[in-house]
């Protein structure tokens, strides 16, 4: 359900983000035009919805981030408190009983922010895959056409360039 819901997220970011790159470029292609017609507050009104719109779903996707502590911990807090009791009703040493509820308890509280970390990590990536496949696509297609290219290198053929004795310090 999360997940889902992330990777919807995650195309309304992608598409959002496109928009405000757009706006920003007809507003700076349109500058005279904006300024004549007097159409400053239609463009700011687009761009603030696109932007509200952005900055919500990554607000949502944060939240997902987050949300799954919450939820651990008061897992592991009623998994402690039914392994405490299984323990202590099913061993007659007291001291035993204890020792092995805080062992159990620390390992649970060393595995939890690990588990946060990990999943916080997933769902950033998850909430950008949209994002770096536009990326992915809008390189491949300028490779394609060759129209966009950033350097005008000159075709080097089959020269192989080779660093010996390459060093550096600071």
């Amino acid at each position: 359900l999360i997940m889902s819901r992330v990777k919807k997220n995650s195309k309304i970011i992608s598409t959002t983000n496109d928009n405000i790159i757009n706006i920003l470029k007809e507003s700076i292609d349109a500058f005279r035009e904006i300024k004549i017609f007097n159409l400053q507050e239609f463009f700011k009104k687009t761009y603030n919805y696109q932007d509200n719109k952005y900055r919500n779903t990554q607000e949502v996707n944060s939240y997902f981030a987050t949300f799954p502590r919450f939820y651990l911990e008061g897992v592991g807090i009623l998994t402690i408190l039914i392994v405490s009791f299984i323990i202590f009703s099913s061993n007659s040493d007291i001291q035993k009983s204890i020792e092995l509820t805080v062992v159990f308890s620390v390992a649970f509280l060393k595995l939890v922010p690990q588990f946060q970390s990990f999943y916080n990590s997933f769902i950033g990536f998850k909430s950008s895959t949209n994002i770096i496949i536009d990326l992915v696509e809008y390189h491949k297609d300028n490779l394609k056409n060759k129209k966009h290219q950033l350097y005008n290198f000159k075709d080097l053929g089959d020269t192989i360039v080779r660093f010996k004795d390459f060093s550096f310090s600071y």
